[in-house]
Protein backbone atom coordinates (compact mmCIF):
# COMPACT_ATOMS: atom_id res chain seq x y z
CA UNK A 1 0.00 0.00 0.00
CA UNK A 2 1.42 3.38 -1.01
CA UNK A 3 1.85 6.04 1.63
CA UNK A 4 -0.18 9.13 0.86
CA UNK A 5 0.49 12.14 3.03
CA UNK A 6 -2.91 12.97 4.54
CA UNK A 7 -4.52 16.18 3.33
CA UNK A 8 -5.59 18.93 5.70
CA UNK A 9 -9.12 17.60 6.11
CA UNK A 10 -8.05 14.01 6.92
CA UNK A 11 -9.74 12.42 9.91
CA UNK A 12 -7.68 11.17 12.87
CA UNK A 13 -8.16 7.58 11.66
CA UNK A 14 -6.50 8.43 8.31
CA UNK A 15 -3.64 10.14 10.12
CA UNK A 16 -3.09 7.04 12.30
CA UNK A 17 -3.09 4.80 9.20
CA UNK A 18 -0.51 7.05 7.56
CA UNK A 19 1.69 7.05 10.67
CA UNK A 20 1.53 3.25 10.90
CA UNK A 21 2.50 2.94 7.22
CA UNK A 22 5.33 5.42 7.71
CA UNK A 23 6.71 3.56 10.73
CA UNK A 24 6.55 0.25 8.87
CA UNK A 25 7.97 1.43 5.55
CA UNK A 26 10.71 3.84 6.59
CA UNK A 27 11.63 2.76 10.12
CA UNK A 28 11.29 -1.04 9.97
CA UNK A 29 8.81 -1.14 12.85
CA UNK A 30 6.69 -4.33 12.79
CA UNK A 31 3.10 -3.66 11.69
CA UNK A 32 1.47 -4.58 15.02
CA UNK A 33 3.87 -2.35 16.97
CA UNK A 34 3.48 0.48 14.42
CA UNK A 35 -0.30 0.28 14.75
CA UNK A 36 -0.02 0.51 18.56
CA UNK A 37 2.33 3.50 18.30
CA UNK A 38 0.05 5.22 15.80
CA UNK A 39 -2.84 4.91 18.28
CA UNK A 40 -1.10 7.62 20.34
CA UNK A 41 -2.47 10.05 17.75
CA UNK A 42 -5.99 10.43 19.12
CA UNK A 43 -7.73 13.61 18.02
CA UNK A 44 -5.71 15.66 15.56
CA UNK A 45 -6.71 16.01 11.94
CA UNK A 46 -4.47 16.16 8.86
CA UNK A 47 -3.98 19.89 9.28
CA UNK A 48 -2.62 19.33 12.79
CA UNK A 49 -0.15 16.77 11.46
CA UNK A 50 0.96 19.03 8.59
CA UNK A 51 1.46 22.03 10.90
CA UNK A 52 3.20 20.12 13.70
CA UNK A 53 6.71 21.24 14.61
CA UNK A 54 7.48 18.23 16.78
CA UNK A 55 5.94 14.88 17.54
CA UNK A 56 6.93 14.47 21.20
CA UNK A 57 3.81 12.37 21.49
CA UNK A 58 5.96 9.51 20.17
CA UNK A 59 9.03 10.29 22.26
CA UNK A 60 11.96 12.48 21.35
CA UNK A 61 13.93 10.07 19.16
CA UNK A 62 11.02 8.47 17.33
CA UNK A 63 9.18 11.80 17.09
CA UNK A 64 12.16 13.44 15.37
CA UNK A 65 12.52 10.53 12.95
CA UNK A 66 8.80 10.60 12.16
CA UNK A 67 8.86 14.34 11.59
CA UNK A 68 11.78 14.09 9.15
CA UNK A 69 10.08 11.25 7.29
CA UNK A 70 6.84 13.23 7.11
CA UNK A 71 8.66 16.24 5.68
CA UNK A 72 10.24 13.98 3.04
CA UNK A 73 6.78 12.69 2.06
CA UNK A 74 5.39 16.23 2.04
CA UNK A 75 8.24 17.38 -0.20
CA UNK A 76 7.75 14.42 -2.54
CA UNK A 77 4.03 15.21 -2.71
CA UNK A 78 4.80 18.81 -3.73
CA UNK A 79 7.42 17.82 -6.31
CA UNK A 80 4.92 15.46 -7.95
CA UNK A 81 2.12 18.06 -7.98
CA UNK A 82 1.39 20.17 -11.05
CA UNK A 83 2.79 23.27 -9.36
CA UNK A 84 5.99 21.44 -8.41
CA UNK A 85 6.53 20.12 -11.94
CA UNK A 86 5.87 23.55 -13.49
CA UNK A 87 8.21 25.22 -11.00
CA UNK A 88 10.97 22.70 -11.76
CA UNK A 89 10.68 23.17 -15.54
CA UNK A 90 10.45 26.97 -15.19
CA UNK A 91 13.65 26.87 -13.14
CA UNK A 92 15.39 24.77 -15.80
CA UNK A 93 14.17 27.17 -18.49
CA UNK A 94 15.38 30.24 -16.60
CA UNK A 95 18.80 28.69 -16.00
CA UNK A 96 19.05 27.70 -19.67
CA UNK A 97 18.14 31.24 -20.80
CA UNK A 98 20.71 32.71 -18.42
CA UNK A 99 23.45 30.38 -19.63
CA UNK A 100 22.58 31.13 -23.25
CA UNK A 101 22.73 34.87 -22.63
CA UNK A 102 26.09 34.55 -20.87
CA UNK A 103 27.46 32.40 -23.69
CA UNK A 104 26.15 34.89 -26.25
CA UNK A 105 27.76 37.81 -24.38
CA UNK A 106 31.14 36.07 -24.35
CA UNK A 107 30.88 34.94 -27.97
CA UNK A 108 30.23 38.49 -29.23
CA UNK A 109 32.31 40.80 -26.99
CA UNK A 110 32.77 43.37 -29.79
CA UNK A 111 29.13 44.50 -29.75
CA UNK A 112 28.68 48.23 -29.21
CA UNK A 113 27.06 49.82 -26.18
CA UNK A 114 24.40 52.44 -26.87
CA UNK A 115 23.58 55.36 -24.59
CA UNK A 116 20.93 53.27 -22.83
CA UNK A 117 23.58 50.87 -21.59
CA UNK A 118 22.30 48.12 -23.87
CA UNK A 119 24.52 45.81 -25.85
CA UNK A 120 23.38 46.15 -29.45
CA UNK A 121 24.65 45.33 -32.93
CA UNK A 122 23.57 48.58 -34.65
CA UNK A 123 25.79 51.57 -35.47
CA UNK A 124 26.15 54.12 -32.64
CA UNK A 125 24.70 56.88 -34.85
CA UNK A 126 21.40 54.98 -34.88
CA UNK A 127 21.53 53.96 -31.23
CA UNK A 128 22.16 57.42 -29.77
CA UNK A 129 18.88 58.76 -31.12
CA UNK A 130 17.03 57.66 -27.98
CA UNK A 131 15.11 55.01 -29.89
CA UNK A 132 16.19 51.39 -29.96
CA UNK A 133 15.32 50.07 -33.41
CA UNK A 134 14.38 46.45 -33.88
CA UNK A 135 17.57 45.91 -35.89
CA UNK A 136 19.62 46.86 -32.81
CA UNK A 137 18.16 43.99 -30.87
CA UNK A 138 19.85 40.63 -31.06
CA UNK A 139 18.25 37.96 -33.18
CA UNK A 140 17.05 36.33 -29.96
CA UNK A 141 15.00 39.38 -28.88
CA UNK A 142 17.12 40.25 -25.87
CA UNK A 143 20.39 41.91 -25.00
CA UNK A 144 22.70 41.93 -22.02
CA UNK A 145 23.66 45.21 -20.35
CA UNK A 146 27.42 44.91 -19.70
CA UNK A 147 27.52 47.33 -16.76
CA UNK A 148 25.49 45.11 -14.45
CA UNK A 149 24.68 42.02 -16.50
CA UNK A 150 20.96 42.88 -16.65
CA UNK A 151 19.10 40.83 -19.24
CA UNK A 152 16.88 43.15 -21.32
CA UNK A 153 13.91 41.69 -23.20
CA UNK A 154 12.88 43.73 -26.25
CA UNK A 155 9.20 43.86 -27.17
CA UNK A 156 8.85 45.73 -30.47
CA UNK A 157 10.21 49.24 -30.04
CA UNK A 158 10.09 49.13 -26.24
CA UNK A 159 12.18 47.21 -23.76
CA UNK A 160 11.33 45.63 -20.42
CA UNK A 161 13.99 45.46 -17.71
Amino acid sequence: MARIFPDRSAAPKQVREYLAQLLTAKHDVPLDQATKLALRWEYGRGSDLRDSKDLDLFGTRLGDCLLKSMREDESLEWRQSTAGVLFRYATYGAISALLLSIAFAYKYPSLQTCKHGLTCAAPLSVLNTGFIPTSAVTSHGYSLRPSDGMLILHLGSTSVE
